[in-house]
């Protein structure tokens, strides 16, 4: 995978005014600072340049591991599903009533048997109801 980074594509070179603000902040602009506060930059233009991703699996497996969070309470999945819809809809109240119990409060080793049944049902629903 690559990505293209491109830095002031299309000017031989660009000049830009750095100026400080009311509260001391420096802000880069085109047009020129008001009074004698900022100072003229020169930017030459640079051609476009590949870069390879750092870290490729890593950004994936980040990715892969969004999708595990729990889903906000009200939403329901629609679209294409192989399980019927009656028992994507009961794991989908299992998982709710799981996400009230751990909310409310649970003995420590109900929590993580709770915790287990919700990963559980949070796959069937991912394999068999969209």
């Amino acid at each position: 995978m690559y990505l293209t980074l491109f830095c002031n594509a299309g000017h031989a070179g660009e000049t830009v005014y750095r100026c400080p603000d009311a509260q001391g902040h420096i802000q880069f602009q085109q047009h020129p600072c008001s009074g004698d506060a900022g100072e003229e930059i020169y930017v030459e233009a640079e051609s476009k340049i590949w870069a390879p991703v750092p870290n490729a699996r890593e950004i994936i497996s980040e990715g892969s591991a969004r999708q595990n969070k729990p889903r906000k309470k009200g939403s329901t999945r629609r679209g294409k599903s192989s399980g019927s819809d009656k028992s994507c809809w009961k794991a989908e109240q299992k998982i709710e009533r799981i996400q009230w119990k751990l909310r409310k409060g649970y003995k420590p080793a109900e929590g993580e048997r709770m915790r287990q049944q919700r990963r559980e049902l949070e796959e069937y629903l991912r394999r068999f109801c969209g």
